[in-house]
């Protein structure tokens, strides 16, 4: 999908996001160095798994299939939870609140299309790092 028409570029590079998911190794770090702060506190680690979460929109599709566009309708709401505002906040500020909106608001519309002509390819799914921490009183 292509916003060419509702971007300029430079908005465009301010829409992107910048993410950056720990390795198991960089959540234990903190935990194998004598001085770490985290030791002198007193906590140790006793253990770390990583457990990959699925969409549950797009499992939901998958396993029940059904209206396309009733799909897209649920599905893009819980997207744009999360990500409304960095679009708003890389449009440029000499766009009114209001154009920015409906900016937004077409981003949206167009995605959704997309979603409506194959579900199965969209979802979010989410990798959790779980820790178990001990303190020592």
């Amino acid at each position: 999908m292509t916003c060419t028409l509702l971007y300029k570029q430079e908005e465009f590079k301010k829409t992107t996001f910048v993410s950056y998911f720990r390795t198991v190794d960089e959540f234990k770090k903190p935990f194998e160095f004598q001085d770490s702060p985290v030791l002198k506190a007193g906590l140790s680690l006793v253990s770390i798994e990583t457990k990959v979460i699925n969409c549950p929109y797009r499992e939901k599709w998958l396993k029940n299939g059904g209206d396309p566009k009733a799909h897209a309708q649920r599905y893009i709401p819980a997207v744009r939870t999360w990500s409304n505002a960095t679009f708003t906040s890389g449009l440029s500020d000499s766009r009114s609140p209001e154009e920015k909106e409906n900016i937004v608001d077409e981003l949206f519309k167009r995605y959704e299309h997309e979603v409506v002509k194959r579900p199965e390819d969209h979802g979010a799914c989410h990798v959790l790092a779980y820790m178990v921490i001990a303190k020592k009183y």
